[in-house]
């Protein structure tokens, strides 16, 4: 018995089979002839884009997110991490190729490069580790900036204090559009960075370098800052802005760190009612895992409402933050 050649087929049934492939089968396909490549890519042409996902570490991987399943592909320098995993979740399934290469990075890109011209994809979000890659830093930014002009999400990972320069020269040469993660707890006091505008959503452990000016500009409908270090009356300047529609007029939800420990009169210094409603303790308890039991209903000059407390973190109790809530 002969196998059926792939091109002998009707182009709706030659379709039919690209469709069920994997975007690894597409890749492993496209390899082996110019005839093939060409049949993935007019295919490609006529589908909606693979979204891709970056991980960008001393271990470098990229992923295709579909419905229920996620394709990894990585490069290691370690001979003893290659190979192929597999993990079933009740929600999704997970597919790891690990390879080897004496230069990772380098194999990354050139992954990618190739890809692209296959395959119709967007990079929609890109996790950054600082640590593993300093000197590297600066010319993987450079090479993305080639491929495509900005990306929905952008998660920074750091742990050392020591990539000031770095986070910059990424906010500086990337657009971010959507969702910003800088996860680097020791950014400098006197850091001077402006963070992108048009995001829907904001998150910063290392907030030193933020000011009350900087803070009073931020217009994104969620905002979470740690190791902010604003004043009890800085706070409350703050509430009394947006409560006069003079800033954040976006806000949906806000949580920022307190000083330790809070001077509640001195934030709560406004217009304010107390509550102990079980309906809106409730929802700050799931918003924030908070153990609250009352909260303050805050009402800005255009009618819009708010109900914020402040709470420590449960696991951390000399962790003080605003917690806040409009609707």
């Amino acid at each position: 018995m002969t196998g059926l050649s792939l091109f002998r087929l009707p182009i709706l049934s030659m379709e039919n089979v690209f469709s069920m492939m994997t975007p690894y089968d597409l890749l492993v396909l496209s390899l082996m002839s110019l005839k093939t490549r060409k049949a993935v890519k007019r295919f490609s042409r006529t589908k909606a884009k693979f979204q891709i996902v970056f991980e960008i570490t001393a271990k470098p991987c990229l992923s295709f997110v579909g419905k229920k399943e996620s394709w990894y592909y990585c490069w290691t320098s370690n001979r003893i991490e290659v190979g192929y995993l597999e993990r079933t979740f009740p929600l999704r399934v997970f597919y790891r190729v690990t390879k080897y290469s004496e230069n990772p990075i380098e194999e990354f890109k050139k992954a990618y490069n190739y890809i692209k011209k296959v395959l119709r994809c967007e990079i929609v979000s890109i996790h950054y580790q600082l640590k593993l890659l300093h000197s590297e830093n600066r010319p993987i930014i450079d090479w993305f900036r080639s491929t495509q002009e900005s990306v929905n999400n952008l998660h920074i990972q750091g742990s050392d204090g020591e990539h000031d320069d770095d986070v910059k020269y990424i906010l500086s040469n990337l657009k971010v559009t959507e969702r910003l993660f800088i996860m680097e707890p020791w950014l400098k006091e006197d850091l001077e960075m402006e963070i992108p505008e048009g995001l829907q959503h904001l998150q910063i452990t290392g907030s030193y370098f933020i000011k009350l000016e900087q803070f009073l500009r931020f217009n994104y409908p969620e905002i979470v800052l740690r190791r902010l270090f604003l004043t009890n009356r800085e706070i409350n300047i703050f509430l009394r802005s947006w409560m006069a529609c003079e800033s954040h007029l976006n806000l949906k939800r806000l949580e920022i760190t307190v000083p330790h420990p809070p001077v509640i009169n001195e934030i709560m210094n406004l217009p304010h009612v107390e509550t102990r409603d079980p309906n809106l303790i409730d929802l700050l308890r799931r918003q924030f895992s908070t153990d609250r039991t009352n909260c303050f209903i805050l009402t800005r000059s255009d009618g819009k409402i708010a109900i914020a407390g402040v709470t420590s973190l449960l696991q951390y109790f000399d962790f003080w933050r605003l917690c806040m809530l409009t609707y």
